[in-house]
């Protein structure tokens, strides 16, 4: 494998895995402000 595709295919998987994160973390911000909204 030529060496820059390795690496793009590292950057690629950090995007993905900051994405999940991200998505991850509304969705436990909504839950949370849910729950607050409804005593």
């Amino acid at each position: 494998m030529i060496e820059s595709d390795a690496k793009a295919i590292e950057e690629g998987r950090e995007i993905q895995q900051n994405a999940l994160s991200n998505s991850a973390y509304h969705s436990l911000n909504s839950m949370h402000h849910f729950l607050n909204a409804n005593p």
